[in-house]
């Protein structure tokens, strides 16, 4: 069972606990297990009972202390999820704004990504999955990849295009009347 930290607490639990420590003690830990957005940390203090105003004022101390960087957050993630998963700007504009960040953090991070890049990233996907599908008909293959690379968040025009550059590798004439 979790405690609330206000300061109301009667004696009855031991001593009083001052919003203020534990707002800056639950937002330390949760930094200290992993990188978080001011939006994540505002809602974790707030679902643990710290006021809205003491929440505000630990946060706007951690991000002069630099402790909070939702600008450096966006683009480690940004780099992180297209090297690693090799997600489209689309999807990882959407991952961006579901963690709270601003509008401004979220564009300057995706610029990181070019057209290139995420053409690139698309073929990777697009060349594991003619792999993975190797010994199944043409139409099924076509399908399962432009399937993935669209659930991916890539658009028509580039899952198409990779899937076509992604078959003609292992030597397959793509012919869309097949």
């Amino acid at each position: 069972m979790r405690r609330k930290a206000t300061a109301d607490r009667s004696g009855d639990d031991g001593p009083e606990v001052d919003p203020a420590d534990a707002a800056r003690a639950l937002a330390l830990a949760s930094l200290n297990a992993a990188p978080r957005t001011r939006a994540q940390l505002s809602e974790l203090l707030l679902s643990r009972g710290i006021p809205p105003h003491v929440a505000t004022a630990c946060l706007d101390r951690f991000v002069e202390l630099h402790l909070i960087d939702d600008a450096e957050y966006a683009r480690t993630w940004v780099r992180s999820r297209h090297h690693v998963r090799h997600l489209p700007r689309r999807a990882l504009r959407y991952e961006l704004v579901r963690k709270g960040l601003e509008q401004r953090d979220i564009d300057a991070a995706l610029e990181l990504i070019d057209d290139e890049d995420e053409r690139s990233a698309a073929l990777a996907l697009a060349v594991k999955k003619a792999a993975a599908t190797r010994g199944l008909g043409h139409q099924v293959r076509r399908r399962r990849i432009m399937g993935m690379l669209m659930r991916k968040g890539f658009t028509a025009d580039v899952a198409a295009k990779a899937m076509a550059e992604a078959l003609e590798e292992e030597g397959l004439d793509i012919d869309w009347d097949e």
